[in-house]
């Protein structure tokens, strides 16, 4: 939460520049890495663990979906938003970062009919999707984690 508090005050007092990964010609390389930095937690997961254990993950990720789906809609009813705006922000608890950047540049892409459009559409959905999985996953790590010290 600190990192997000302070890149948010760092850019709006102008210390930070604006999109300087890309003005770097760095921001692919740094994505790059952050999904490299995922694959090694997933070297010791066999064909017969993945199997053994797909029915069971595929019930939580509905259930999870459908809590979501159901949360982000209340959720934009009550703060008077767009529920096709909401719950998208909402569902970003599933996929991440980079995920979520990479589903803006996608739906900006395919959207879009030139680069001016897709930049309207990229600046209007990326910052709250950004915000809402940072958000989300920081604070069910720290609720999980608090769980978890608590039984041991």
């Amino acid at each position: 939460m600190w990192c997000l508090i302070i890149g948010l005050v760092g850019a709006k007092v102008g210390f930070y520049q604006a999109r300087m990964l890309e003005r770097a010609n760095a921001f692919g390389l740094a994505i790059v890495g952050l999904i490299l930095v995922v694959l090694p937690s997933m070297n010791s997961v066999t064909v017969t663990m993945f199997v053994a254990d797909l029915p069971l993950i595929l019930l939580i990720v509905a259930l999870s979906i459908a809590g979501l789906v159901g949360g982000g809609y209340i959720g934009s009813k009550l703060f008077r938003w767009d529920p096709r705006k909401g719950i998208p922000v909402a569902l970003t608890a599933t996929f991440g970062f980079p995920g979520d950047y990479l589903i803006c540049e996608e739906i900006s892409r395919s959207e879009a009919s030139g680069e001016v459009p897709k930049q309207v559409i990229m600046e209007e959905i990326l910052s709250p999707m950004l915000i809402g999985g940072f958000t989300s996953v920081t604070i069910a790590s720290v609720v999980i984690a608090s769980i978890v010290m608590a039984t041991l």
